[in-house]
């Protein structure tokens, strides 16, 4: 019964982006590791955009969002005119070429996918990145130290959280690992993976 009248609260975009914004402090910390991490410039894929907070950080032209809502990708190609959004359907092809992306962003995506659909994505992702290509990662494990933090879990949409161990046990059939380390963000003690093309 909660989670339903979660969900219903949480399918209205602009309330759900707003509680986001607080809960992570404007996103601060993810935006600095993404402009430290990867290049502004290049061609990028953020898969699971969701309501699109990364955006701002990229050159116009250079960042595409992805995503299976249809009311985030609405409310996003409304609130950021100048990036391309996409809708994307279940176990279905993105329409780019193999190769078109330098780099992949996946924010607090992985805890929303179960493991009957990773496969499919992950193959996806390598396809659509390019040879020297990036794949980068910011994901909630399902263990948290802090009470909020734990609360917040519980009611997560994405009921698919995952140890960083185990979502690089997928994630090496398809990539190398570059880096990985944790970092903290609003009550989350989260993790960051950076992976190359094999």
């Amino acid at each position: 019964m909660i989670k339903k009248i979660i969900d219903k609260v949480f399918s209205n975009v602009r309330f759900f982006n707003s509680f986001r914004d607080f809960i992570h402090h404007d996103f601060i910390k993810e935006k600095a590791i993404i402009k430290r991490e990867l290049n502004i410039s290049k061609r990028t894929l953020d898969f699971g955009c969701g309501s699109g907070q990364y955006s701002v950080l990229f050159k116009k032209g250079c960042y595409f969002g992805a995503d299976g809502d249809k009311k985030c990708i609405e409310f996003v190609r409304k609130e950021y005119t100048k990036q391309t959004f996409v809708l994307t359907e279940n176990n279905r092809k993105l329409q780019f070429k193999d190769g078109f992306f330098d780099q992949i962003l996946a924010m607090d995506f992985f805890h929303h996918i179960s493991p009957i659909d990773i496969d499919f994505i992950l193959n996806e992702m390598k396809r659509l990145l390019s040879k020297n290509g990036k794949l980068f990662i910011i994901d909630h494990p399902p263990k948290q130290k802090k009470m909020l933090a734990r609360l917040l879990m519980a009611f997560d949409r994405g009921q698919y959280a995952k140890d960083p161990e185990e979502l690089l046990g997928y994630l090496l059939v398809h990539f190398k690992l570059v880096k990985k380390f944790p970092m903290k963000t609003g009550p989350y003690v989260d993790y960051v993976l950076i992976l190359s093309k094999n």
